[in-house]
């Protein structure tokens, strides 16, 4: 049998990143792509939260996995010739049931390069934050991001950056500078945030970066969800560098 992530028909070839031991060719002959469940499985290996998922070949496979995690689920197209599947209807946010799931199922197989669909756990609405690390300089380590996500339109002031040389994070002055704690009287809580767990999040991503074994140079985290004690990863873009990149020259995940 096939793993939860990748259906048995599929013969995977690629790459040697720590935890993973396959990636299907077929998914990579466009410059610059990189599957969205494969850049979930790396996140995972290195024990970021993402949220439950199957990439199915069939409305089998797809219906069997949502009645094990519980309805209502989340389902996306998986193509290679899709880019961002948000443009192209290729995401459907709420499946309440199997007979909407068949038919979400049916519409995506009409898809030019259809491969199948990637089932989700849907999370409740929460806090969006996206967080990101690039390679700098090993003596000095990452350069971090974190942003907060506004409605559309309001930018202002949503960006902070550090370069943690030996003083840490200092989250609670990035979270006011995001404009999500208050610059005077004491820090308090963030509605929706779980500051332990964002601030492994932000730990985590860095080390990722820095881990000369998994061969990135540049991760973004785009969008995290922040709700019910978690912080999870809903979508991830991944740059490895020049000895680890796959053809086309970098690695990015479809979204």
């Amino acid at each position: 049998m096939g793993s939860i992530f990748a259906p048995q028909s599929f013969k995977w070839e690629y790459p040697a990143l720590p935890g993973l031991e396959e990636t299907p060719p077929e998914l990579f002959h466009k410059p610059g792509r990189f599957p969205e469940h494969h850049a979930k499985e790396i996140l995972r290996t290195y024990g970021l939260d993402v949220p439950q998922f199957m990439w199915a070949e069939t409305p089998d496979q797809a219906v069997r996995f949502a009645d094990r995690i519980g309805y209502p689920v989340v389902a996306k197209v998986i193509s290679p010739d899709v880019y961002c599947k948000s443009d192209r209807g290729g995401i459907e946010t709420r499946i309440i049931d199997e007979k909407e799931l068949r038919k979400v199922f049916d519409r995506f197989r009409r898809t030019r390069g259809f491969k199948g669909i990637l089932v989700e756990e849907r999370l409740d609405r929460g806090l969006e934050l996206n967080i990101g690390a690039a390679k700098v300089d090993f003596r000095y380590g990452p350069a971090v991001f974190l942003e907060r996500v506004h409605s559309f339109g309001d930018q202002r002031g949503n960006r902070t950056f550090r370069l943690p040389t030996g003083g840490g994070w200092n989250l609670t002055a990035m979270l006011r500078e995001i404009g999500l704690l208050p610059y005077h009287g004491k820090p308090g809580a963030v509605a929706g945030i779980n500051i332990v767990e964002l601030e492994r999040l932000l730990s985590k991503t860095a080390e990722l970066v820095m881990d000369p074994l998994a061969g990135m140079e540049a991760i973004i985290l785009d969008p995290v969800r922040c709700v019910n004690d978690r912080c999870v990863v809903l979508d991830a873009r991944i740059k490895f560098s020049r000895d680890q990149q796959q053809p086309g020259g970098k690695g990015v995940s479809t979204h």
